[in-house]
Order: C-alpha cells, then sequence, then structure tokens
C-alpha cells in the first residue's frame, strides 16, 4: 500500500514538473537568549487557521522518515501555512497562492521550517 501512494504521489509530482516550485521560509524570531530561533514545524490550513480546518499530512499515516507533504486539490479557500516555534510557543501565519497542488515541508529533523509547493 505504502509503495502503491509513492507511486502516485511521484507521478502526480511529475506532471507538476512544468510549474516552477516555489519554496517559503518561516521567518527566524529572536528569542529570550538573543539568538535566532528557527520554526520547529509547519502545518497546513485550508482556510484561515482561526477556522481550525488543519489539514493531515498525506503520509502521516505511514511508518517511514520522509518530511511531511500534502497533495492540495481545488478549493473554495485559501491555503494558509503556519511557522510553529517550539521555545516560544509562538506561531507566524500566511496565505499560500492558490495554485499549488503539493507541497512538502523541508528541513532537518529538528527544524521543519520550509515549505515547497509546486
Amino acid at each position: 500500500m505504502k509503495a502503491l501512494i509513492l507511486i502516485i504521489f511521484y507521478a502526480l509530482s511529475a506532471s507538476f514538473s512544468a510549474h516552477a516550485a516555489e519554496t517559503y521560509a518561516c521567518p527566524k524570531l529572536a528569542a529570550a537568549n538573543g539568538h535566532a530561533q528557527r520554526a520547529s514545524y509547519i502545518d497546513l490550513y485550508n482556510g484561515p487557521p482561526s477556522e481550525m480546518a488543519q489539514l493531515k499530512p498525506d503520509n502521516a499515516d505511514m511508518d517511514d522518515t520522509d518530511p511531511p507533504y500534502w497533495l492540495m486539490g481545488p478549493s473554495k479557500y485559501e491555503y494558509w501555512f503556519v511557522c510553529n516555534y517550539a521555545s516560544s510557543k509562538s506561531k507566524r501565519e500566511f496565505k499560500l497562492p492558490k495554485n499549488y497542488k503539493a507541497c512538502t515541508n523541508l528541513g532537518s529533523d529538528k527544524a521543519l521550517d520550509r515549505l515547497k509547493c509546486k
């Protein structure tokens, strides 16, 4: 089942390769100790985050180490991403353009602070 889902995801990704991917980075915040703090993870929402329509990553139930990704379909609502900062419990919200078909959370294991969308 996992292999089939990955094949479908990669097939969809290949069909979108004609469109340039864009990467969105979460801003670094000043921590109490004066150092810059990176976002620890990103959440994706269908509509404004205040409406609490958080989207579960499409690979959330898989036992793999791939970064979280979301396949996005047509929606009457805008997609939003939220940068979450663990040590300060701060959040920053950003609206995405409606033309994306998929987004992947990028970064290191300790800080998934970039979103690559196609």
